[in-house]
């Protein structure tokens, strides 16, 4: 059977004499030279821009304006140009990101990626508050940037599963299953392009997917029950469905409830994500009220013994109320 490869257009054709290279670290002196250069592509034409990544990268500060620029919009108000991006050697850190941020993204055989959470200078002293603070504040600004990728990601899966359709028929040739889905014929032809490490990163992402689609079936089954399309109301569904989900699961029974409510607050965030409504000042506000949440409910019941199930009874109704006050 012949195979039909995706049509290459301009977006996803990289152009040399539209193309900047950030090579070196991320730093100041290269937004000097970069600002103009990307100011005159940007005034040119909307043609598609190429970055050339070759970096260890540095300052997150000096990433997201170069963003900035690549994204800011034409005098006549016309869209962002499209943003090519292709590591060459190496992209770690906000280089990374930067690679991540393209509406196409390549990486060059044997090219070293490097992803990392947020992290700032060592202070010189830090008390018990003010390290609860960074804590919160570390997490916080990781849950952003994990929101970011995913959204840059999926547009870019969206154009390889429509690229890779048309073999999936090949795949359950292969496997013999020919009620295999189209999700597991997507997943089988990325993993033949995988490293071993990108492999197990594919299989940690299965696993979560069948996860927040349990997730996701629950908030729709609480979603219409809301009377009125008030983002309070689509909250507050999220947040029950997130409870509902997460005392609905079979976990291990040593699990701890600071554990369990932990869960709850990341299912709400990931809800909270995925429709688009996790505004920075919201989701802060809301891991507030996680946070405080988990303290209140393990102080009244701190221990670990038979009182387990009595616990978790009252887990719903009570976090419902908590968070909503």
């Amino acid at each position: 059977m012949a195979r039909h490869e995706p049509t290459l257009s301009a977006d996803y054709t990289p152009n040399p004499d539209r193309a900047i290279r950030i090579q070196g670290e991320i730093d100041k002196s290269m937004l000097a030279r970069l600002e103009p250069q990307i100011q005159e592509l940007t005034v040119q034409s909307r043609d598609p821009i190429t970055l050339l990544i070759e970096s260890s990268g540095r300052n997150t500060s000096v990433r997201d304006q170069i963003l900035q620029l690549l994204r800011s919009r034409a005098p006549s108000d016309e869209p962002p140009c499209h943003v090519i991006t292709i590591a060459i050697t190496r992209a770690y850190s906000a280089a990374a990101d930067l690679l991540s941020a393209g509406d196409f993204a390549v990486t060059a055989p044997g090219c070293g990626l490097l992803y990392h959470a947020t992290r700032i200078p060592a202070l010189p002293s830090v008390t018990a508050s003010h390290g609860i603070l960074l804590t919160y504040g570390l997490n916080c600004m990781d849950l952003k940037s994990a929101v970011n990728l995913a959204r840059r990601a999926a547009s870019r899966s969206s154009f390889l599963f429509s690229g890779f359709r048309s073999r999936f028929d090949e795949v359950r040739a292969e496997t013999g299953n020919r009620a295999l889905s189209d999700l597991k014929c997507f997943q089988v032809l990325l993993r033949r392009n995988l490293s071993i490490e990108g492999q197990r990163v594919l299989d940690l992402a299965s696993i979560r997917c069948g996860r927040f689609r349990g997730l996701l079936r629950c908030f729709h089954k609480k979603v219409r029950t809301v009377r009125g399309p008030s983002a309070a109301r689509i909250e507050k569904a999220m947040l029950d469905a997130s409870i509902a989900f997460e005392l609905g699961t079979k976990r291990r029974q040593d699990l701890g409830l600071r554990y369990r409510v932990k869960r709850m607050g990341d299912y709400a965030f990931f809800s909270m994500s995925f429709f688009g409504i996790a505004t920075e000042r919201s989701s802060a506000e809301f891991r507030t009220k996680i946070r405080a949440g988990r303290s209140y409910f393990c102080c009244h019941f701190p221990s670990r013994s038979a009182r387990r199930l009595r616990r978790e009874r009252i887990i719903s109704a009570g976090l419902t109320r908590f968070f909503s006050a």
